[in-house]
Parts: structure tokens; sequence; C-alpha cells
């Protein structure tokens, strides 16, 4: 049977349409292959994207916790290393944890600089500047460096305390040397003021001693011939030449009496008594020197009590005594 020209042409038409369908079926299937063995890698990818992901907020996570026990500073650039790595959303919790202890390393820092101030200046000031600092460091996590800061601030105290104690022992030492030289002082020159005072009473005679007591001399003897012719003596005269009464001629005048005495004539008069016995009472210093004296007492008693009196009242150490004479 003979094809016709148009009948060829059609089946060559249908035979390319059957022939392309299988083909489309074909890769139609190889595409859906494929794209599942694409959908599955994705899967796997982002699986192992969010393993490594998750690995570097447990790396960071770490590096914060390291960081917070701080043990050194070195560990707060390590943790910002750490969450660098992370996406923005999840940087911030660990960013806020290591300001803090960023700022805690600060803060000791800022202490320590003030507590080596104080060791080296050694101060009131500085040392209580340094102790205010110390004392802020309130956190648990700078426990540790707290401690070996207040040890370091605690020594400077000390030797302050023992400086100033030193010193005060120094000066109350002094002032007592030159409280014990000027009392002294003082003595020696209430003793030199009291030894030029017995020397002047030595020298010149007192009311109460000599100079109170009338000197004694004696007098002239009564009926002693004077130069006075107002009291002169002068013997009988006879003019009859007869010793014996009335006879013999001539007559004795009258012969004038013995001076008595009295005022006129230079001495004549009363003897004067002589004078009472008076005592004298005298201190004398540990060396023997003699201090105090005093006379013109009408008894020994009287003036021992004097002498008595006056060295309780000016003696300025031990081995005095006092008497009378």
């Amino acid at each position: 049977m003979k094809f016709t020209k148009k009948q060829i042409t059609v089946g060559v038409v249908v035979s390319l349409l059957i022939a392309g369908g299988a083909v489309g079926i074909v890769a139609n299937h190889n595409a859906q292959v494929a794209h599942a063995k694409q959908v599955e890698e994705q899967k796997q990818a982002e699986e192992k994207a969010k393993a490594a992901y998750k690995k570097l907020q447990e790396a960071a996570q770490t590096a914060v916790t390291q960081a917070e026990t701080f043990k050194s500073e070195a560990d707060i650039k390590s943790a910002n290393t750490a969450i660098s790595k992370l996406k923005k959303e999840n940087q911030s919790p660990f960013a806020e944890r290591i300001q803090k202890v960023t700022a805690n390393w600060k803060a000791v820092h800022e202490t320590e600089k003030l507590v080596t101030t104080a060791e080296k200046a050694r101060n009131d000031k500085n040392v209580a500047a340094a102790q205010k600092s110390i004392d802020q460091l309130s956190t648990p996590m700078v426990k540790a460096q707290k401690l070996a800061l207040q040890k370091r601030l605690d020594v400077v105290k000390k030797s302050i305390s023992d400086e100033k104690a030193k010193a005060r022992a120094a000066a109350e030492s002094k002032a007592k040397a030159e409280q014990e030289a000027q009392k002294q002082a003082e003595a020696a020159k209430k003793a030199e003021a009291t030894n030029n005072a017995v020397q002047a009473t030595s020298d010149t005679p007192t009311p109460n001693n000599e100079a109170s007591t009338p000197a004694y001399t004696e007098e002239p003897a009564v009926n002693a011939p004077s130069n006075d012719n107002n009291n002169s003596y002068t013997p009988p005269t006879n003019n009859g030449g007869g010793n014996s009464g009335n006879t013999g001629g001539g007559t004795t005048p009258s012969q004038p009496k013995p001076p008595t005495g009295g005022n006129t004539g230079g001495g004549g008069g009363s003897t004067t008594p002589p004078p009472a016995t008076t005592y004298t009472g005298w201190v004398r210093n540990k060396e023997g020197q003699i201090v105090w004296q005093q006379g013109g007492f009408p008894t020994s008693d009287a003036a021992y009590a004097a002498a008595a009196n006056w060295l309780n009242t000016n003696a300025t150490s031990g081995g005095w005594s006092c008497g009378s004479n």
C-alpha cells in the first residue's frame, strides 16, 4: 500500500511527537531527581552550618565565662574575638557581660594606682583615697584583687602608724628632757639666789641678828679722872700747916665730892647691862653649805622651828638639814 506524501508527513510528525514526549518524560524525571538531590544537599549544608554556628556560640560562651573568672585581662580580647564571629542579634548578651568585666578591670587598675601612690607618699591623705577606692570594689568578681590591694595598703598603714608612734615617743622624751632641764635650771637659779641672800646676810647683820643686839663695851670706871673741868677732882689744900682739926692755924676747906658720873664728860654714868642670850637658826643643803640663817630668837626651839619651816618651804631635793645654836 502506498502512502501519500501527506500521510508520510503526518506520520513523521506523529513519530517525532511520540519521541519528544518520551524524551520530555525522561528529562523531567532527571530534573526531579536532581532537585531532590539539591534539596538534600542544601539541607545537609544548613544542618552543618547550624552545627558550626552552635559551636561558635559555645565558644563565645566559654570565652566570656573565662573572662568573668577575672584571672587575666587577656581573656577579654579572646572573648571579644569569639563574640565578633556571632550574628549581631546574638552578640548583645555576651557583649554586656564583657563590658562588666572590662569595667571591673578598669576599677582595679585605678585602685592599684592609688595604692601605689600611697606606698610612695606615705601620708594619711593618700591612704584614705586608696582605702575609699578599695571599698568600692564590691563585686565578687574582683574579690581576689581587692584582698591583695588591701594587704598592700595595710602595710603602708602600719608603717605610718609606727612612724607616728616613734615620733610621738621622741617628742615626749624631748619634752620630758626639756622640762627636767628647766626644773634643774630653776633649782640652780633658786639655789644661787638663796646663796646670794645668805652671803648678803653673812656680810651685813640683819635686824634680827647682830645688828639688833646692842654692842657691849666696857664703861669707864666710876670716879676715873676726866679731862672735863666740870667733873674734875681737886685734892684738899692745907692752908695752916696742920693736919689735925681746926688747930695749928688755918682753915681746912671742905673737900668736893668725887664725880658721880652722869652723861657729861664723855663716858660717865651708869654701866650698860650685858645683852640677853639669843639663838640663831640655820639650814644647810646636801653639799653642807649654809643656805639660810637668822638670829635673834629668844629660845633654841624658836630658832629651830623657823629653820625647819624655811627648809620645808624651799628645799629642792633630799639631804638638806636644819638646826639652831
